[in-house]
């Protein structure tokens, strides 16, 4: 049986990195790069979304710096709390290469974490995309 093995670090440098082990593979460590974590509040449900699509990434800077009212992420979602787990606790991630800042959230889409966490199944397999309305950008990350 093939095992992964996570292993979450923060050097000084205060890049975060992945130790990855197991199925006869020597170890990898390959850090999150090229993007922005986004920590945000929706409904009293926080969540993380990483971004590295480049018009979302210079949106959700643009919120950030108070320039822009797209403060909603709009994403395909996966399951699992992506790479490094940055979403952990949470069973679902936002896909960081097909993701979008809007103003206003698609009822299709619109649900809190703790929502898509009850029916994570049909949410990623039927449903597809989460944007949780009244999302607020709480703090962001260059990495």
């Amino acid at each position: 049986m093939c095992r992964h093995v996570w292993s979450l670090s923060i050097p000084l440098a205060a890049s975060i990195f992945v130790f990855v082990a197991g199925c006869g593979q020597n170890p990898v460590t390959e850090p999150l790069s090229d993007g922005v974590l986004g920590t945000f509040v929706a409904k009293g449900d926080t969540f993380k979304v990483w971004i590295t699509e480049a018009q979302a990434r210079a949106d959700v800077v643009a919120v950030w710096n108070g320039e822009s009212n797209k403060s909603i992420p709009d994403g395909k979602l996966n399951a699992g709390p992506g790479i490094l787990e940055y979403n952990a606790p949470w069973a679902w991630h936002i896909d960081q290469d097909d993701i979008a800042m809007v103003s206003l959230a698609s009822e299709e889409c619109d649900a809190t974490p703790t929502e898509v966490e009850a029916d994570l199944a049909e949410w990623v397999n039927e449903k597809g995309r989460l944007c949780p309305s009244g999302s607020t950008l709480i703090f962001l990350e260059s990495l």
